[in-house]
């Protein structure tokens, strides 16, 4: 099978659209045709694109090795998520006992560390070991840090607002600090998920 049949039935075993794999690779629907009937061919650039939506290596893609998909990959990625999410929430807990309980700021950050180390650790771990970053690799690097957006700032969050509220009698009303609190989380954990969703920026 040669390139562009490749591309050709990789694209629809993916159920994708000429438009929908154009939309991925940010070029036209137009090109994507041209590759898929042989008139063009993507460049080095393109194929590492391609390589990556369709979760196969550049040598799968160019018909050296054969384009399996990856089922196993996929399960493992899903099972790490789960224990992640699972260890997060330990770690929620945790912290809900230090800060809400307590209402210790010190022991507070302190249950904030590992959640941090955590996630700091994974991300160097991964940036060391992935030589080759497939669509399905990537998905779930961003899911993973999606996951502890949404788990791990709420009490960052609280624990700067109890500071600053020791600090500078803002809150009043315990409600009042509750909400603001709240509103705050969600803007902040909302924004690092739509960063998260954001294409790499085009090196070059």
């Amino acid at each position: 099978m040669n390139l562009p049949e490749k591309i050709l039935a990789l694209r629809k075993a993916r159920g994708m659209s000429q438009a929908d794999l154009a939309e991925k690779l940010y070029v036209t629907r137009q090109t994507v045709s041209r590759w898929e009937r042989g008139s063009a061919a993507p460049d080095a650039e393109n194929l590492l694109r391609l390589a990556q939506v369709f979760d196969v290596s550049v040598d799968e893609l160019l018909g050296n090795a054969p384009a399996a998909g990856q089922p196993a990959a996929s399960a493992g990625f899903s099972r790490v998520l789960f224990y992640f999410a699972a260890l997060e929430l330990m770690l929620l807990l945790i912290q809900f006992l230090s800060v809400c309980v307590l209402k210790s700021v010190f022991f507070g950050l302190l249950s904030c560390l590992p959640i941090a180390c955590l996630t700091g650790g994974f991300a160097y771990a991964y940036r060391r070991h992935s030589s080759r970053e497939t669509a399905a690799a990537a998905a779930f690097r961003r899911r993973l840090f999606q996951i502890t957006a949404w788990l791990g700032t709420y009490f960052p969050v609280r624990l700067l607002l109890m500071a600053v509220s020791a600090a500078v009698p803002l809150f009043t009303v315990p409600a009042a600090f509750e909400a603001v609190t709240a509103v705050i989380y969600l803007m902040t954990a909302l924004l690092l998920t739509l960063r998260l969703e954001l294409p790499p920026a085009a090196s070059g």
